[in-house]
């Protein structure tokens, strides 16, 4: 996929919301949709920083846990800018209903 579109994907996944170990200021992150966010932007994967190529927003994180939050979740979809208007946030919920909703 990155070579024909430069789009990244990347599935990360935790065994739970709580106790997966990403801090932010010194708290773990228990919030499944703040926890999406702050992987997209500000985690480092492999010594990068973010999910997208540079200036682009062109992401696409798909996040992973064993055991569902404490609304009953355990996955979610993150989108870079640059790819909103390929993959709204209506398509998102149709991959997980149709897609994904066996996973968890």
């Amino acid at each position: 996929m990155d070579d024909s579109t430069t789009a990244e994907v990347i599935v990360y996944t935790i065994p739970s919301f709580s106790g997966h170990g990403i801090m932010n200021d010194g708290q773990e992150i228990l919030d499944r949709d703040t926890l999406s966010n702050y992987i997209f932007n500000e985690l480092y994967l492999d010594g990068i920083k973010g999910i997208g190529k540079g200036g682009n927003y062109n992401g696409i994180l798909l996040l992973f846990s064993s055991n569902p939050d404490s609304a009953g979740g355990s996955m979610r979809i993150e989108v870079g800018r640059g790819l909103e208007g390929s993959i709204t946030d209506g398509i998102t919920g149709e991959i997980l209903n149709t897609y994904l909703s066996q996973v968890s």
